[in-house]
């Protein structure tokens, strides 16, 4: 390219590849907007599959098949060592042992030396 002013004639190509490099340009972006929509529904997709897959492990964990006995021995071991004398602290053992779930506060509630 030189310094030399262009004839109509180039003045006129070089317009015409600057609206084709725009529509190129708006074009290229309308695709990266769609893929980053894709790439969010992906996302969206996989965060849901993850929590699913959480939950399907818990369902399956073998903490679940303790017989009460054992989370009972667990419990009263637990609670013992830690000495506790928090007996009105709800954050503290044995409460929160009955706020994981059902289960468990069924074996805690159940076992009077906890209390």
């Amino acid at each position: 390219m030189s310094n030399e002013a262009l004839t109509d004639v180039q003045k006129q190509e070089i317009n015409h590849l600057i609206t084709k490099m725009r529509l190129d340009v708006d074009s290229i972006d309308a695709k990266i907007m769609k893929h980053l929509s894709s790439i969010e529904d992906l996302r969206l997709q996989r965060t849901h599959k993850l929590d699913r897959l959480a939950t399907l492990k818990k369902i399956i964990s073998p903490i679940r098949d303790f017989p009460y006995e054992i989370l009972s021995n667990i419990f009263t071991h637990y609670c013992h060592h830690l000495n506790s004398n928090h007996k009105y602290d709800m954050q503290k053992p044995p409460w929160f042992l009955g706020q994981i779930c059902a289960r468990w506060r069924q074996v805690a509630l159940a076992i009077p030396e906890l209390w």
